[in-house]
């Protein structure tokens, strides 16, 4: 019997801020929990629901057999802990952090254990011990079962590679969210823009009255009008409309009928969501043009609410506006989950499990 590291098992050591039951196991994968030293007097404080709550989790995969020969390059499979993490923070709504190798083609690997002594808020949905309010996954590894189109590479590939790609921004913000709230922010915004071109592409109803009439005359008046409009109109489709009309198409009553604030000034309204989403993308446009600062006004830290109350005190008069209107970290983060996982379903993208994800 050999003792050596089998070089087509890969092991990558994640872990989340939230706590999960089970293990979770399929064709040429398993993840189950990396349990702390008994000796170990300080693990018990993570196990349990607080500011240095964290939970570690080892993926275990299956990969081929490596053909050694000069040229050859040696796969590092730690991106599959990165995306796996994207995949399961969007599934849950918790942080997830992957840390690196463990046993890598054969070696072992040290992972980089710094996030284990850092702190988070403890009531934050991304980080509290219980499942979400609007798209409710129990907190159990068995659930990771719903995505195992995507894990397996086994669905709509075009679908897929947009929750893929909104999903790692969707878990950036999370990671940066009590450090660097403004990050966040952006990235959400980013994780949003990603999904309105998937869901809401290059359509007439992206641009507003005005430019549709002066189109129109377009049209009627100007040799070869049908093509001049139809030239202009893909240079003036409005990125911001579309954004805004995507997450408007993809929310519904559910959703607003699951804050995650009691205090109903602080929680979403149907009446002026729409607009709210609008303001959050005029924000990242601000900042862009302007570098203006907006961090603190949205930041986590400031409490549960997904939107302001009362008008911010900054002195940019245009800034303080768009802050008023748009909503915070909290909103806009369960507003971008929400989203993203109402397309996944709509695409076909998670199985069919014994409760209906919505």
């Amino acid at each position: 019997m050999t003792l050596k590291v089998p070089e087509t098992i890969q092991r990558i050591l994640i872990s989340s801020t939230s706590r999960f039951i089970a293990e979770y196991e399929a064709e040429g994968i398993f993840i189950t929990h990396a349990w702390p030293g008994f000796r170990n007097d300080g693990a018990h404080v993570r196990l349990n629901e607080g500011p240095m709550s964290r939970s570690a989790y080892m993926v275990s995969f299956v990969t081929p057999e490596l053909q050694k020969a000069a040229g050859v390059i040696i796969p590092n499979y730690e991106n599959v802990g990165e995306w796996l993490c994207s995949l399961l923070s969007l599934l849950y709504g918790k942080r997830f952090d992957s840390h690196g190798s463990v046993q890598s083609n054969g070696m072992f690997s040290l992972p980089n254990l710094a996030q284990f002594t850092s702190l988070s808020i403890p009531n934050l949905p991304q980080n509290d011990h219980k499942e979400r309010s609007d798209i409710a996954i129990p907190l159990d590894l068995r659930q990771i079962a719903r995505i195992e189109p995507i894990l397996m590479n086994k669905t709509n590939i075009e679908a897929a590679s947009v929750v893929n790609a909104a999903s790692k921004f969707y878990l950036q913000a999370l990671q940066n969210a009590e450090s660097n709230p403004e990050v966040a922010y952006l990235h959400l915004i980013t994780a949003g823009e990603i999904l309105a071109n998937a869901h809401r592409p290059q359509h007439e109803d992206l641009l507003d009255e005005n430019i549709k009439t002066i189109l129109d005359h377009v049209r009627q008046s100007v040799p070869d009008g049908e093509r001049a409009a139809r030239v202009l109109a893909n240079h003036m489709r409005q990125i911001k409309r579309r954004f805004k009309l995507a997450v408007q198409d993809l929310v519904d009553d559910h959703f607003f009928s699951k804050s995650t604030t009691a205090q109903h000034w602080f929680q979403f309204k149907s009446s002026d969501f729409a607009d709210r989403v609008s303001a959050a993308y005029d924000i990242r446009s601000r900042y862009v043009h302007t570098g203006l600062s907006f961090g603190h006004w949205i930041s986590p830290w400031r409490g549960m609410m997904e939107i302001q109350h009362g008008k911010p005190v900054v002195g940019d008069e245009k800034l303080a506006g768009l802050l008023a209107a748009a909503p915070t970290y909290i909103g806009l983060e369960r507003a971008i989950r929400y989203c993203l996982l109402r397309f996944a379903e709509q695409h076909e993208l998670f199985v069919s499990m014994p409760a209906p994800i919505a």
